[in-house]
């Protein structure tokens, strides 16, 4: 039995270790490369969850982080637009993203995250290159140098609540 966080079949379980990792990538101030070994470990250490769950759930994680990022520079710059202009399809999808992340609309979330990766059909990719997550950390790593990490951890969106299925 593997008893990794990320092969756990609890949601919370899993977001809390991802949140704790993007948390730790972010308080220090971590490169490129070293978002690419988080992914690639946490894709190796979810057991074969990460095509049907995992790699969502990172980037519902990384698109929580990139929310508090967001409203902890509004705060700090004493206005609201204080994110980077919307320029590529990666940043539209980011502010989309995100912006499902808010009103806390899982299924709008998961359709545009599916939308802009070309899913459902899992693609036979590197292990940082799905659009979407690229996209975040981008994004992540252009705002979150203002913030303090301390001002962003209390200001994370709730975690991804899946919707419940009844038979």
């Amino acid at each position: 039995m593997n008893s990794h966080p990320l092969a756990q079949d609890d949601y919370d379980t899993v977001q809390a270790y991802m949140a704790t990792r993007v948390a730790a990538l972010l308080g220090a101030s971590a490169h490129s490369r070293d978002w690419e070994i988080e992914v690639a470990a946490e894709q190796d250490q979810s057991a074969g969850q990460w095509e049907r769950r995992n790699g969502f759930l990172f980037d519902y994680t990384l698109g929580r982080f990139l929310q508090a990022v967001n409203e902890a520079r509004a705060l700090r710059h004493n206005h609201q637009d204080s994110c980077p202009p919307i320029v590529t399809d990666g940043e539209q999808f980011a502010h989309d993203f995100t912006a499902a992340i808010i009103r806390q609309d899982a299924p709008a979330a998961e359709s545009r995250w599916q939308e802009f990766n070309g899913l459902p059909y899992w693609p036979d990719r590197a292990p940082i290159a799905l659009p979407s997550t690229l996209a975040l950390i981008r994004r992540l790593q252009s705002a979150a140098p203002s913030v303090r990490l301390a001002d962003v951890t209390p200001r994370l969106p709730e975690p991804f609540d899946p919707p419940v299925v009844v038979s």
